[in-house]
């Protein structure tokens, strides 16, 4: 039974990420506990700009220091100045250095954390 979860498990983790990509998106990969990087902007900049790394996001503002605490499918939630929030996992650009960078995305373009260019998520 244990590993009938187990691969319900891995079958829905690969389904969402294969959807993110159909759909010219790409996803950070992250879970419960885990350190992210959000733009503080609010939902009027649109950017939703996610990271591993420190830097700033693809609007030019600092990105915030956040904990993850639950992920479920392409969203993951948080708390911020005392408040329950969400960000999406996925984005139109994508840090071009790879999964073992700081696998920013972004819907805008711009520089990654990283300080590389980022590029259009299913263009290589």
């Amino acid at each position: 039974m244990k590993k009938l979860y187990i691969i319900a498990a891995v079958i829905t983790v690969l389904g969402t990420v294969g959807a993110a990509v159909a759909a010219g998106q790409a996803q950070v990969s992250l879970k419960a506990g885990d350190t992210a990087f959000v733009c503080g902007c609010g939902p009027k900049c649109g950017c939703s700009t996610v990271s591993l790394k420190e830097g700033k996001c693809a609007c030019g503002h600092d990105l915030a220091k956040v904990t993850v605490s639950k992920v479920k499918g392409a969203t993951a939630s948080y708390e911020a100045d005392g408040k329950a929030k969400t960000m999406k996992l996925t984005g139109k650009y994508v840090c071009a250095c790879g999964t073992g960078c700081c696998q920013m995305v972004s819907n805008k373009p711009g520089k990654c954390a990283c300080g590389k260019d980022m590029t259009e998520a299913g263009k290589k």
